[in-house]
């Protein structure tokens, strides 16, 4: 088992690829020079054909790609062969046979590690094909602008990423990304008859087919469930991500076809779970899901799915039952027909729904939340439809006929005349929050005062909630279990208030509107109309205002230019918001420097990690000073001071340290719409854009900051160019010890409110 060293971007000849993989034996590894990085190596010679069992490894050349020159196929892998990629970019190839990067044949295995696969056309699986009896795993892999439409030869058969057009082949992806993919079925994949079919944390966008299923095309699938009890043929998908993909058919995001026959016994079934299928558009039928077989979806939400024809979000018909447990169904909408949400052509099979919420969908025709036939065996169970609108047939604003009453339901309509979805549901506003991410999903959660609170029935409940927070005894009506009891309720109070400054390096006095017992101060890191690094500091924090300026570092001239930057003040405690958003606030004493360590802070009832943003609250020390946090979780948080560079070894005086920690995500006190997050570690000295996902009607107040520590050089960040979707950012170091600038990537955690000024209410917890 040798190793092998690709030492030129060469086609042919003495230390070429080609020449690596006609010297290789089975089990040896290829290698490649670190002085090939981010370089490529260019087919002129046709495809390379690995008829061996190798791996081939381009991790100490990052970077890396492999070139079909858009004149052959990158790679094929021959019959009865385990063959692994990694960290490799295998691009442009072309080919009018299968797979443009790589086509593997029959009863091979192969294995794709960190690797990517972009640009590549065939007329069968412009990515990679998968042969009859041959198996692909694909982890933390990317495929990207891949096109299966070279030709209509095998167009019926062709993805834009991957084909597996014969059966019994394996595809078994985690950790993907598939992005502006083109094909005929299946803008991303087509998959015939599969032994096993599963997709595990993998995001799907914008991928695009000509035919059916925007992002995923199954014909049929052979054996193996992964989820739940044993069936015959189970497509299993979980913890994954469907967003902006397109049909010009049915199924925008996944077209699902599955065989049900008695001899041979097949009873095909899909099994989605801990899902968002949002923004996916079909020209036919089903907005975001078109299936003809078994179903069960568990934590899946569909939100603003459009169809043309019928079943905004979803379209099914099987003669197996279909579950949908903890799922929210939300801005779904069909333009031409029926079924804003679903589209249930179920006849005498039961579709069983429970603990969802299937709210503000809406239909051309009728049915804004559900279709299905008068005598449909379909049963709802502590569920939640309201808000749902049909523009031509009022009085079907939601339903057309009464569904089977598995008790615990509420419904609303804003229209009085619309038919009742259910003979004994609860009739009630349910008062739910807009839509909001928590915990990896989005949901619709219960204000504190909404009658779905405690009101469902325990018997047959799911243990946990769409977002996996466990029901209690009082199991709320819907996919989501609010925190709060709906006795004894509490009057909201004033918690905060924020707004907006343009200050200098001279002490600014801001006044306050409410007076706060235990005020905490956070301000955004400014914006950037000076070049000179600058912090913010604090002095004279009381219950009626503060005291704020800028403060460059001790070798600088002191003075500073006007910039822009927002405030919030919090009262110190643990709040819970009118939609359920958790957030707390505390000021402590410390002297700790980050070279000294950091202090490890405690939280209280925190399902999820939050946003921590802090700041320094006084000047006891005339040093340029900061704040930063790291290692931040629901239980915990890290924060420490830190000096400017040439300091930093040193000590800081005692000084008094706010925090504030906020739920991430959309969330809304009742008057107004704020959104708390924190990004990945993508952010560093050149400047970039992070996106907000709350709709703002205008560019909001935001505080940003640092939110990690994984480049200890002193650092803080500068903002600029605000709107109501996103603002620029970059992370800037000082010089007071070398004149080097360079940061390594980090996190951003940021809090935007609405308006340029406001109060926010909330609760004791």
């Amino acid at each position: 088992m040798a190793i092998i060293t690709v030492t030129s971007t060469a086609d042919q000849g003495a230390g070429s690829l080609r020449n690596a993989i006609a010297n290789a034996k089975k089990g040896d590894t290829i290698q490649f020079a670190q002085n090939l990085s981010q370089k490529t190596i260019k087919l002129t010679s046709g495809q390379l054909s690995v008829n061996k069992s190798i791996t081939i490894d381009g991790k100490k050349a990052p970077g890396l790609a492999i070139s079909g020159n858009n004149a052959s196929r990158v790679f094929k892998v021959e019959r009865e062969q385990n063959v692994t990629f990694k960290n490799l970019i295998i691009a442009n190839g072309k080919t009018k046979g299968a797979g443009g990067g790589i086509d593997t044949r029959h009863e091979s295995t192969l294995n794709l590690f960190n690797v990517e696969l972009k640009n590549n056309t065939s007329e069968l699986g412009g990515g990679l094909r998968v042969g009859h009896l041959a198996k692909a795993n694909i982890i933390n892999s990317r495929f990207k602008n891949n096109d299966g439409l070279l030709t209509d030869k095998y167009k019926g058969f062709s993805a834009g990423a991957i084909s597996h057009n014969e059966s019994r082949g394996q595809l078994n992806i985690k950790g993907s990304t598939f992005e502006n993919n083109r094909g005929f079925n299946g803008g991303a994949i087509y998959s015939f008859s599969s032994v096993s079919f599963k997709v595990e944390d993998s995001i799907f966008r914008n991928n695009v087919s000509t035919n059916e299923g925007g992002a995923i095309f199954t014909d049929g699938v052979s054996s193996n469930n992964y989820f739940g009890p044993v069936n015959e043929g189970t497509i299993a998908i979980q913890g994954s991500h469907f967003e902006g993909n397109q049909t010009k058919g049915d199924g925008g995001a996944l077209y699902l076809w599955g065989y049900i026959r008695k001899q041979p016994s097949v009873k095909d079934r899909a099994i989605i779970k801990d899902t968002v299928i949002i923004d996916n558009k079909a020209t036919g039928k089903g907005g975001a899901v078109w299936a003809k077989m078994g179903l069960d979806f568990q934590n899946v939400t569909f939100a603003d799915n459009t169809a043309t024809q019928q079943g905004g979000g979803l379209w099914l018909e099987s003669t197996l039952p279909a579950n949908i447990v903890n799922s929210t169904f939300s801005g779904n909408r069909v333009l031409n027909d029926a079924g804003g949400a679903m589209f249930l052509n179920n006849r005498s099979t039961p579709v069983n729904i429970t603990n969802s919420t299937i709210a503000y969908n809406s239909a051309g025709r009728a049915n804004g939340a559900l279709w299905y036939g008068k005598n449909h065996a379909v049963t709802l169970k502590n569920s939640i439809v309201a808000f749902n609108t049909a523009d031509q047939d009022k009085r079907q604003n939601q339903v057309g006929f009464q569904a089977l009453d598995g008790g615990g339901n509420l419904e609303f309509s804003s229209d009085r005349n619309s038919l009742r979805v259910l003979k004994n549901s609860l009739v009630a506003n349910p008062k739910l929050a807009p839509l909001k991410q928590s915990n990896g999903t989005l949901v619709h959660p219960l204000r504190s005062d909404s009658p779905a609170i405690d009101a469902g029935i325990r018997a047959g409940a799911p243990a946990i909630d769409q977002r996996g927070v466990k029901r209690d005894n009082r199991i709320d009506i819907g996919a989501f279990e609010g925190t709060f009891s709906t006795s004894p309720k509490k009057s909201a109070n004033t918690i905060g208030e924020y707004g907006n400054l343009t200050l200098n390096h001279n002490w600014k006095t801001v006044s306050l509107d409410d007076t706060y017992k235990n005020p905490v101060v956070v301000v955004s890191d400014p914006t950037l109309n000076g070049s000179d690094p600058v912090t913010i500091r604090l002095r004279n924090v009381g219950e009626k205002s503060f005291q704020i300026r800028l403060q460059e570092p001790n070798y600088s001239d002191g003075t500073h230019t006007n910039e822009s930057l927002s405030y919030l003040v919090m009262e110190a405690g643990d709040w819970t918001l009118a939609d359920g958003t958790r957030i707390s606030a505390g000021t402590y004493n410390s002297s700790r420097l980050t070279s000294q360590g950091f202090d490890v802070k405690k939280l209280q009832d925190f399902d999820t990690t939050p946003t921590v943003l802090s700041q320094v609250q006084t000047v006891n020390g005339g040093d340029w000073v900061t704040t930063r946090v790291k290692q931040q979780s629901a239980q915990s948080f890290q924060l420490a001071m830190q000096e400017e560079e040439a300091l930093n070894k040193g000590g800081h005086v005692t000084e008094t340290l706010g925090w504030l920690a906020v739920e991430q995500g959309t969330a809304n006190d009742g008057d107004t719409l704020l959104h708390g997050g924190t990004t990945n570690r993508s952010y560093d000295h050149n400047r970039s854009k992070v996106n907000f996902t709350s709709d703002f009607d205008a560019a909001p107040s935001l505080i940003a900051k640092l939110g990690s520590f994984y480049g200890g050089d002193t650092a803080n960040i500068r903002i600029d160019d605000i709107t109501r979707q996103s603002f620029g950012v970059g992370v800037y170091e000082e010089k007071s010890l070398d004149s080097e600038l360079n940061h390594t990537s980090e996190s951003i955690s940021f809090l935007a409110l609405e308006g340029k000024s406001g109060l926010l209410s909330g609760v004791a917890v």
